[in-house]
């Protein structure tokens, strides 16, 4: 796809899978993953188009289209993501955040294998901040089938259409200890770190920041942060996922 020449660039990221960069257009803003899609919005960050780049992997621009694409449209409507997966169930939101390989694809995965289960997010949550909505994104969960292959696209049973609640967010952290797996609630600072270092930024100015400090705060003020430390093992996976489930729907403040 052609970029038009009135186009003022504001952010480029060189590094990284995908070269990205984002800026405005005489009737809007446009974002770039750089030979894998293209992203247009309107002034109001209302998606306008979303164009593949030629010979991109389908798989890839599925994902960012889904993922991080409507993440920057919301993002310029003011609307906040997380790098987080999700799931709804009886129509309340959960959310899974750690770090790149911390497991979160995997335990989103193994909870959608529940009945009544919907996924929500595999990698990109979009919130509403009017309620605290969580908004269904990507369809289906990545995950590798090898250690050290790239991740593929993995159907899931049942697919959230409608925003729900965000109720719960838990924060996935490596630990030696038994049993494998063990919760405790997050208070004070530590709450909102949790959601600082989940947040997806497009940008980073002393205005955006006090921005995000505002939204930050409404957000750890309306659910529940937990810490959930793990053996570093796929063991604890199963009954990890049941145990997010009840505390979700067990609905503890």
């Amino acid at each position: 796809m052609s970029v038009s020449e009135d186009t003022t660039w504001h952010v480029q990221h060189e590094g990284g899978d995908n070269p990205f960069r984002w800026g405005r257009c005489a009737d809007g803003f446009i974002a770039e993953w750089v030979g894998v899609l293209t992203v247009r919005t309107n002034a109001d960050g209302e998606l306008v188009s979303s164009t593949s780049a030629d010979g991109a992997s389908p798989e890839a621009v599925d994902k960012l289209a889904q993922g991080a694409g409507r993440a920057f449209a919301g993002w310029i409507a003011g609307r906040p993501s997380l790098h987080a997966g999700a799931v709804a169930v009886d129509g309340l939101g959960a959310a899974v955040v750690g770090p790149s390989g911390a497991g979160k694809s995997t335990l989103v995965a193994a909870m959608c294998e529940r009945d009544g289960v919907e996924l929500l997010a595999d990698d990109v949550l979009l919130l509403d901040p009017k309620g605290w909505l969580a908004e269904p994104t990507e369809s289906a969960a990545y995950l590798e089938t090898q250690q050290g292959v790239t991740k593929r696209r993995l159907p899931v049973c049942d697919v959230a259409r409608v925003k729900v609640p965000l109720r719960l967010i838990v924060d996935l952290r490596y630990g030696s200890q038994e049993p494998p797996f063990s919760w405790y609630e997050l208070g004070g600072s530590e709450r909102f770190a949790v959601l600082s270092s989940a947040l997806l930024r497009f940008e980073a100015t002393p205005q955006r920041w006090a921005i995000e400090f505002e939204r930050l705060a409404a957000l750890a003020s309306h659910l529940r942060i937990c810490a959930m430390n793990r053996a570093h093992n796929t063991e604890y996976v199963a009954a990890a996922a049941d145990a997010i489930i009840s505390r979700l729907l067990a609905g503890e403040r």
